[in-house]
């Protein structure tokens, strides 16, 4: 009775550390559990930040990207004057509107960021004020007048603040996105850790209780009853387990094993499992899938294992994570190996499907910044070549930029000559080979038809005449891009790109860039080309080619001033051809036309690249002939006048006759101190050439 009753306070005892290990168990996983949901909350709040932060950057620089557009358009329009520009701006002007709209509303979490958008919303509204002032100078025609000039500065410097802005937006979003990282990974880390913990907590209170029940047994063992009832309610506990348990000897036979376990096994093994049963002679009808003894005998040497260990059923793959235990009596004495199981197939393609989409992420944003830094460049690039002064300043400038903006490219740019038959080389980039160095416009696809050509030599491609077909690298493909403005062909972009698999692979973008950066270059042309033609119009005599009587005045005054200060002579010859009205009166002012074109392409002729020969009026010309005196000077007037009187010249069928030409000398200081008193007196000796029977120089 006494043992009975030490037995029965013993049990007592035991029951009651059972059942307060149970309720710490409890309570431990109801606060690891809310550990963890809170955890999971902030980590989830983190990512919806970091997420958040995303499309801020991605909003403002579609700001910067509709805001360039507006511009670009603005632009267009002003140099070529078509409705369609002003419209495609009204509507690019109200896309940017929505953008920074949008970016103001994703802002108003953090004052710092709103008010800079604001600001940033302020100053766009500004240059769209000035686009719209320049289009009202543009529409009153008075786009050359110096308050165009002043408004589109005023328009660049706004253009360089809201590029200011806009990138310190994005450098202060970048740094918020670097910091809700650091919060993401802390607290990834934090959950981690309390899942970690709980999962070994519970592992502890599982084997702790496991040895109470066990001490329970060894005390009760007479009780037959009472030992059934705590293997029926062990039996409960591993039933109702999720994970899939069994438990065999030191001679790997089964001792118990859950219906999770069962029904697995027989799935994998085609065998159900038996009590008693050795695992071993199960597995020798399975050989290929006798690595699952190795966690037990890991297990039985005394050594816990978990190891993950990959099946083929019905040709898919099935992944099981298996934790094996060694079981041992009061002495410590190893009596077997408990043997856990999970599949962890769906964890792990969730897994594999979050890495996807980090990598894939990954690309993205690298795409991303790619094709920013190109539109970076792109933007650079537009206002360097607008203000470029000079086609070749212009050719340099676009090598330049062909070879930052597209990677692993070599190329040319062909420059159509005034002529209209020829394109030449103006510049190149890399270490172009295949494409010859002038052609005609028929000798190249992509100018033939209108748009981009390419071609990979490898298929039965149109190949243009201008590629030299026995220098071509098989392992390079090329491009031809027409570069044409207002139906005006200003020449081509050729580009040898590399090849993939004897492909030529040009993404999306590539080719937006490359369609952008033909059409950036084809109004920087048709801008420097326009601007040369006013230059020249202004300077130059429309008939003869030679400078007209007010860029004249203006050299003329500079040289005098110069030759004053460096006491050099200057001498200048006043020419006058004799008896043009008569043959005007003869042969008609066409034929006048075509002697003083011929008397023009003399003076081109003679004259040095120093001096300057100008038509003064009518049939009157003035040559400058810097740094030479009186007797010098007197030499080169005969030379021209001998010159004209060789002339041959017929109107058609008829014989003009003899052209002769009287010139008049002056020279500066000998004769006068200013470029007026030195016409003057040129036209007095002129004067005197004529009273003394014209064709002679006086």
């Amino acid at each position: 009775m006494e043992e009975h009753k030490a037995l029965e306070a013993d049990t007592k005892k035991t029951k009651r550390k059972i059942k307060f290990i149970f309720t710490t168990v409890i309570v431990g996983l109801l606060l690891i559990s809310c550990l963890a949901l809170i955890e999971f909350n902030q980590l989830k709040l983190a990512n919806q930040w970091v997420n958040h932060t995303y499309e801020v950057i991605l909003e403002v620089k579609n700001v910067l990207y509709q805001f360039t557009l507006a511009e670009s358009k603005q632009r267009a329009y002003l140099v070529f004057g078509k409705a369609s520009f002003l419209t495609d701006t009204d509507n690019t002007i109200q896309d940017l509107n929505q953008a920074i709209n949008k970016v103001i509303t994703l802002t108003k979490d953090n004052p710092s960021q709103n008010f800079r958008a604001k600001e940033l919303n302020n100053l766009i509204y500004k240059r769209i004020d000035v686009l719209k002032e320049l289009i009202k100078i543009k529409d009153t025609n008075h786009l050359n007048s110096e308050t165009a000039l002043d408004t589109f500065n005023k328009g660049q410097l706004i253009t360089q603040e809201i590029t200011e802005e806009a990138n310190n937006f994005i450098q202060t979003e970048l740094i918020l996105l670097k910091e809700r990282n650091k919060i993401v990974e802390k607290s990834s880390s934090l959950t981690n850790l309390i899942f970690i913990l709980g999962q070994l907590l519970g592992l502890i209170f599982l084997i702790y209780s496991y040895w109470l029940f066990k001490e329970l047994f060894i005390k009760q063992h007479q009780f037959e009853k009472h030992l059934k009832d705590m293997q029926n309610q062990l039996r409960s506990i591993i039933e109702g387990a999720y994970d899939m348990i069994a438990a065999l000897d030191k001679n790997l036979r089964y001792l118990v094993f859950n219906k999770a376990y069962k029904e697995e096994f027989t799935k994998l093994f085609g065998i159900p499992p038996q009590l008693g049963e050795s695992i071993e002679s199960i597995l020798a009808k399975n050989p290929e899938r006798s690595s699952i003894i190795k966690s037990w005998q890991t297990s039985i040497g005394g050594k816990n294992d978990i190891q993950k260990i990959e099946f083929t059923i019905n040709n898919t793959i099935n992944t099981y994570e298996i934790a094996s235990g060694t079981i041992k009596d009061d002495e410590g004495e190893i009596v077997g190996a408990v043997h856990i199981m999970r599949d962890i197939t769906e964890r792990i393609k969730e897994q594999n499907k979050i890495k996807d989409s980090y990598i894939e992420l990954n690309v993205l944003t690298e795409e991303l910044k790619t094709k920013n830094k190109k539109i970076s460049l792109l933007l650079e690039m537009s206002d360097v070549i607008l203000i470029s002064s000079s086609i070749q300043e212009l050719s340099n400038i676009i090598a330049k930029y062909c070879n930052k903006i597209l990677d692993s490219v070599n190329g040319n740019f062909y420059l159509m000559k005034a002529s209209k038959d020829l394109l030449e080389t103006a510049s190149h980039w890399g270490n172009p080979k295949a494409s010859s160095k002038t052609f005609v416009q028929d000798q190249c696809w992509a100018l033939r038809l209108g748009h981009i050509h390419y071609s990979t030599f490898h298929n039965n491609e149109l190949i243009c005449e201008h590629i030299n077909v026995n220098d071509v690298n098989k392992n390079v493909g090329y491009i031809c891009v027409p570069l044409r403005a207002q139906n005006d062909i200003y020449g081509t972009l050729y580009l040898e790109m590399p090849l993939l698999n004897e492909q030529l692979i040009i993404t999306a973008n590539e080719k937006l860039i490359i369609g952008t950066f033909a059409e950036l270059t084809s109004l920087a042309l048709s801008n420097v080309r326009l601007r040369e033609n006013l230059k020249y119009q202004s300077i130059r005599d429309v008939l003869t080619g030679l400078y007209n009587r007010r860029y004249l005045e203006e050299f003329l005054f500079k040289q005098v001033n110069q030759a004053e200060r460096t006491e050099i002579e200057l001498t200048i010859l006043l020419l006058d051809l004799d008896h043009f009205k008569r043959i005007n009166d003869m042969f008609g002012h066409e034929a006048g036309d075509l002697i003083l074109k011929e008397f023009g392409h003399v003076l081109k002729n003679i004259t040095r690249s120093g001096d300057l020969a100008s038509r003064y009026g009518g049939e009157e010309f003035i040559v400058v002939l810097y740094n030479v005196g009186k007797q010098i000077g007197r030499i080169k007037a005969e030379e021209i006048r001998s010159a004209i009187s060789q002339l041959n010249l017929k109107y058609g069928a008829s014989e003009i006759g003899e052209i002769t030409v009287s010139i008049g000398v002056a020279t500066f200081p000998e004769d006068a101190k200013t470029a007026k008193d030195l016409i003057a007196l040129a036209d007095k000796a002129l004067y005197r050439a004529k009273h003394e029977g014209r064709n002679r120089v006086v």
